[in-house]
C-alpha cells in the first residue's frame, strides 16, 4: 500500500509542478451559497434503521439533502470521514500536508465539471456534520487518485434471457476497494426520494459506486487502470449519479457516459431492468466503447457467454486495451494475473456452469467465489421488479460472505414500516 502511495504521489507532483500555489486556492475557493434559513435543518430528512442497516431518506435542495444527511448521521459521517483521511495521511509517505495539498488539487481540477448541485450538496454535508468542507472535499476527491494506481480490483455481470432461471434480469456488482480505511464499517442508504434514487454507500459520500433508480437502472462499476487519464473531468462516482437521475434507457446511459468528460479508465456494466438487457462500457478519459454482445469486436482471450456481460479490469476492446496498464498491461497478455484468473475467467466458468440456471442466490455464489480479500461491498440487482440485497464486509469477513439484506426500491420510496423488513430474505 506505501508504495502506491508513493508512486501515485509521484504522479501527482508532475502536475502539480506547473500549476501555481494561487490558480490552487482559487479553484478551491469556498463556495458562496447562502442557504436559507429553513435549509439549515434536518426535519425533511428522515433516518431509518430496517432491520439493522441505515437509511437516510432525503429531500430539497441540494443544499438541504446534503444537511440532512450530516444532521441526522452526523456521528457516522465525523467517524467515518476522520478515519477515512487519518488512513490516507497515516500511509502516505509524503505527510499530511503534502497529501492534503495532493487532494486538494483533485479537487481543484474537477470542481468546474462538478454541477453546482452536487457542490451545494457537499456543503450542505459539511455544515450538518459540523466538518471542513475542506476535508468533504478530500474525501470526493480521493477515489480517481486511487484509481491511476489501480486500487480498485472490482467484477460485475449482468445476466438475462436464457441465462437466468425465469428470464428475468439479475445484476451483480462486487466492490473491491482498501480494506483498511475502515469505510465498510459505516455502511449507508442515501434515498433520493424526489428523484426516485437509490444510492447504496456510506456515511459522508454523496458519489455512486452502487445504486439503482425507479426506472429500473442500476449500475456497476469496475476500476481498470490506464495511460489515457486526467484529473480534469467529472469523476467517476458523480458521473454514476448522474446516470442514475437522468437515465430511462441504456440509450440514456450510454449517452450520459459516453458524452462525460471522463477522468480516469473504467468499466462499467449498467442494465436496465424494463428492457431485459444491459450494456458493457469500457472507458477511458478519450474512449468509450460499449459492448451488448461480447461475441462481437472483443479481444481472443474474452469468454463470451450467451445473454451474458460481465467485466473485471481487463478490457475487451482492442482500442481500449492498448491504453491500459491493468491485468499485466498491454501489449502484455493478462494470463496470470488475479483480476483475469479469478475475476474475470473464473467469472465466465461460473456462469457457463449456471447458464439457464442464475438466480439470486446462484449470483451470490458466484459472489462468493470471485471475491478478494478485499472485497468491501457486494450487491445484487433484480432491477425489473426494484429489488436488491446488499452484504457488507465487517472487520475481518469480505462482504460476499456475510449475509445479504433484501431491500425494496419501491418501499424505500414509499416510507416503509419496520415491520415488513426481514433479515437476509431468500439469501
Amino acid at each position: 500500500m506505501r508504495s502506491t502511495f508513493v508512486k501515485t504521489c509521484g504522479v501527482l507532483c508532475s502536475l502539480l509542478m506547473p500549476t501555481t500555489v494561487l490558480s490552487l486556492l482559487w479553484w478551491n475557493r469556498p463556495l458562496h451559497y447562502q442557504p436559507r434559513p429553513l435549509e439549515r435543518s434536518a426535519a425533511r430528512g428522515e433516518w431509518l434503521r430496517l432491520a439493522g442497516y441505515p437509511v437516510l431518506r432525503l429531500r430539497g435542495s441540494p443544499y438541504e439533502k446534503g444537511y440532512q444527511h450530516g444532521a441526522l448521521y452526523r456521528d457516522a459521517v465525523r467517524a467515518n470521514v476522520r478515519g477515512f483521511l487519518d488512513y490516507v495521511y497515516k500511509e502516505s509517505p509524503v505527510g499530511r500536508r503534502v497529501t492534503q495539498a495532493f487532494l486538494d488539487f483533485a479537487y481543484a481540477c474537477c470542481r468546474p465539471y462538478l454541477p453546482l448541485a452536487y457542490q451545494q450538496e457537499l456543503q450542505g454535508l459539511a455544515e450538518g456534520a459540523g466538518l471542513s468542507l475542506r476535508d468533504i472535499q478530500r474525501v470526493h476527491a480521493a477515489p480517481d487518485l486511487f484509481e491511476l494506481r489501480g486500487l480498485t480490483s472490482c467484477a460485475s455481470f449482468a445476466a438475462f434471457g436464457r441465462a437466468t432461471a425465469d428470464g428475468r434480469l439479475y445484476h451483480l456488482r462486487n466492490l473491491d476497494w482498501i480494506f483498511a480505511a475502515g469505510i465498510q464499517q459505516y455502511p449507508l442508504l442515501l434515498v433520493y426520494v424526489e428523484e426516485g434514487v437509490v444510492n447504496i454507500s456510506y456515511a459522508g459520500f454523496i458519489g455512486v459506486i452502487s445504486g439503482m433508480n425507479r426506472a429500473g437502472i442500476s449500475v456497476g462499476q469496475i476500476g481498470s487502470t490506464s495511460r489515457d487519464w486526467t484529473l480534469r473531468g467529472l469523476p467517476m462516482p458523480f458521473l454514476l449519479r448522474q446516470v442514475l437521475e437522468q437515465a430511462k434507457t441504456l440509450a440514456d446511459a450510454v449517452h450520459i457516459v459516453r458524452t462525460a468528460p471522463r477522468t480516469v479508465g473504467h468499466n462499467y456494466i449498467i442494465a436496465s431492468g424494463t428492457e431485459g438487457k444491459a450494456v458493457a462500457l469500457e472507458t477511458t478519459k478519450s474512449l468509450c466503447v460499449a459492448f451488448g454482445d461480447d461475441r462481437a469486436g472483443s479481444l481472443p482471450y474474452a469468454l463470451p457467454v450467451t445473454d451474458v456481460l460481465y467485466r473485471a479490469d481487463l478490457a475487451l476492446s482492442p482500442e481500449v486495451r492498448r491504453w491500459q496498464v491493468c491485468s499485466n498491461g498491454y501489449p502484455n497478455l493478462p494470463y496470470g494475473s488475479t483480476s483475469y484468473e479469478v475475476r474475470y475467467r473464473r467469472q465466465g466458468e461460473l456462469l457457463t456452469q449456471h447458464h439457464g440456471r442464475i438466480t439470486p442466490p446462484v449470483a451470490k455464489e458466484i459472489a462468493r467465489a470471485i471475491a478478494p480479500a478485499s472485497n468491501l461491498q457486494s450487491v445484487i440487482y433484480s432491477p425489473a421488479t426494484l429489488e436488491f440485497w446488499v452484504a457488507n464486509a465487517d472487520r475481518r469477513t469480505r462482504a460476499a460472505k456475510r449475509p445479504y439484506q433484501y431491500f425494496s426500491l419501491a418501499q424505500l420510496l414509499h416510507a416503509p414500516e419496520v415491520g415488513p423488513w426481514q433479515e437476509a430474505s431468500v439469501l
